[in-house]
């Protein structure tokens, strides 16, 4: 989704963590302040985002390598926000956006890429790793900012 706004260094481990491991917990739940535009945008991209995660875990259950590789670079590639904003409105986006918000979906995106990159070297033990910490991603991020649309989360949201 933003990782193409802001330039992933792959060079820097560090941005390649887990995402359980890089975003600071401390923040509290807040929901997202976004336009209807905007809103509509990011819900159709987390629709299609929630398709492909659907299907990656019995393609590697199954040692479906190439189904695997290709559902994790649709994730990896998933600009919907992107190709259908201005430039001018992308910026926009960006200032209504937490930090940590970006931050999450920046290591979420980069994350697929290293899934997709497992998958096509058949390593379903280290795929089912990246996938679990993905998994791990969107809910510590539907958690934080999405607690409207799915308040069953706050009650792991403060338990932890």
């Amino acid at each position: 989704m933003l990782y193409a706004l802001n330039s992933c260094n792959h060079n820097d481990t560090d941005s390649h963590a887990p995402a359980h491991h890089t975003i600071d917990e401390s923040t509290a739940p807040a929901e997202l302040k976004l336009t209807p535009k905007f809103q509509e945008l990011l819900k159709k991209e987390m629709r299609e985002i929630q398709s492909a995660m659907q299907e990656i875990l019995p393609s590697i259950a199954k040692g479906e390598s190439e189904k695997t590789a290709r559902l994790a670079e649709q994730i990896h590639n998933s600009f919907i926000l992107k190709n259908a904003l201005s430039k001018k409105e992308l910026k926009q986006l960006i200032t209504l956006l937490p930090a940590n918000f970006v931050k999450i979906d920046r290591v979420f995106h980069s994350d697929a890429a290293k899934l997709a990159e497992a998958a096509k070297q058949s390593d379903f033990a280290r795929s089912a790793e990246i996938f679990g910490g993905m998994v791990n991603a969107c809910v510590n991020c539907h958690s934080r900012f999405a607690n409207v649309e799915f308040p069953e989360l706050q009650k792991t949201a403060t338990t932890h």
